[in-house]
């Protein structure tokens, strides 16, 4: 949803972290405002801000892509965007506007209408661009061949000799499946408003990288009197990662990939005895030897890195017209998600010969309330206006559990 506004408003930078799935997307209106501090807008959803939060359970040059959690709405569910820059933020918003706000209205039930509708998207991403790599020297440096050599300039391969693709070879074509089926309509006094979403990505690296995620929305209001109506929307999200090592990082898919010399077969990962190859250490005899550079195959494959994340968030909101020159309006939100989150290095991997395991639970939990009363006044034909008087309670907590 984010990586969508690229382009749509001035002054907003949108970059994509990378091209994996469940890879977020970093937004920017108009220019940095902390050293520090993050960056990043607030975001409202039918007036309740939710979480745009993007932790990390690794090092930031290294482990997996992160996700922004503005990912676990479905986009199908929004029916408009709006961008708030500078004093119009922070007036309505305080000081957590002080980088702008991205307003969403999700999409609701007509009066008079029963509309039930099904869509299905198909969509595939491939690699356009590869890295030239060299294919006449083989390990070593200076034309000589050195065994632990992380070099690719040892001697020159001689004619026949099998050379392989190491900047193609890990790619293959993304698949991604995106389906929704809702349920819309109303009366005079009441509308609803019913989504399931389905979203399954499969990345243009082969081996253990995909996203998928499901989205259950209702909303739904209703007019007991004139005036006096109450609406409500819940959003549930459940999501899967599968992630891969990057970075700078001797697991890292890249960094060992590039370095392959051209004449050595990435894809035997394996030995005969199930043991971990490399190009720095293709005959070993013990699963804790060092490989130097981890087999970009024996990443993929044997390297889980997991993220699954339930996420709910809505609001109730109440608004009550005593008068036709006074409005009362009230909304009472919460948004509440857990990510759980696991990275597992066998042993024999470059950085950790003897294994770890990294496990990671985090909670995001916030509730807000805010009323406003709006007052109209009218002191002859050309003097309007109007008063606001508002009250806003704000809560936030995030809990972070890791086990090393």
């Amino acid at each position: 949803m984010v990586a969508a506004l690229a382009g749509m408003a001035p002054n907003v930078e949108i970059t994509t972290s990378a091209g994996d799935p469940g890879a977020g997307a970093y937004i920017r209106i108009r220019v940095a405002h902390s050293l520090l501090g993050s960056n990043q807008p607030l975001f409202v959803v039918d007036g309740q801000p939710i979480d745009n939060s993007s932790p990390t359970i690794e090092n930031s040059t290294a482990g997996t892509v992160r996700a922004n959690r503005a990912m676990d709405l479905n986009p199908n569910d929004i029916a408009d965007i709006q961008i708030l820059k500078g004093a119009a933020a922070a007036a309505v918003y305080g000081s957590r506007a002080a980088n702008g706000v991205i307003l969403i209205t999700t999409k609701s039930g007509q009066p008079g209408t029963n509309n039930v509708s099904y869509s299905m998207s198909y969509s595939n991403d491939e690699v356009t661009h590869l890295q030239d790599l060299q294919q006449k020297y083989g390990q070593g440096d200076g034309g000589q061949y050195y065994q632990n050599d992380a070099f690719s300039w040892g001697p020159e391969l001689s004619a026949g000799t099998p050379v392989y693709d190491h900047a193609g070879e890990l790619y293959q074509t993304g698949n991604r499946l995106d389906q929704n089926l809702t349920w819309s309509g109303g009366s005079d006094r009441t509308t609803y408003y019913l989504s399931l979403g389905r979203m399954s990505q499969e990345g243009i690296i082969k081996g253990n990288s995909a996203f998928d995620r499901t989205n259950l929305r209702l909303r739904g209001g209703h007019a007991f009197r004139d005036d006096l109506r109450v609406s409500a929307s819940v959003s549930y999200t459940n999501s899967h990662a599968d992630l891969i090592q990057q970075g700078s990082n001797v697991s890292g898919i890249q960094l060992g990939a590039l370095r392959t010399p051209p004449d050595f077969d990435n894809t035997q990962y394996l030995t005969e005895d199930g043991l971990h190859r490399s190009y720095r250490n293709s005959t070993p005899t013990s699963v804790t030897q060092s490989r130097r550079y981890d087999n970009p195959f024996w990443i993929t494959n044997e390297m889980p890195n997991t993220s699954d994340v339930s996420r709910t968030f809505g609001n109730v909101r109440v608004e009550y017209t005593p008068m036709s020159w006074l409005k009362v309006d009230y909304t009472l939100g919460g948004d509440w998600s857990a990510d759980e989150r696991s990275s597992i290095f066998p042993k024999s991997s470059s950085d950790f010969p003897t294994g770890r395991m990294i496990r990671g639970d985090l909670v995001n939990f916030e509730v807000d309330h805010n009323l406003v009363v709006t007052a109209d006044y009218e002191l002859g034909q050309d003097i309007v206006g109007s008063v606001a008087l508002g009250q806003n309670l704000n809560q936030r907590e995030f809990t972070r559990y890791q086990v090393n």
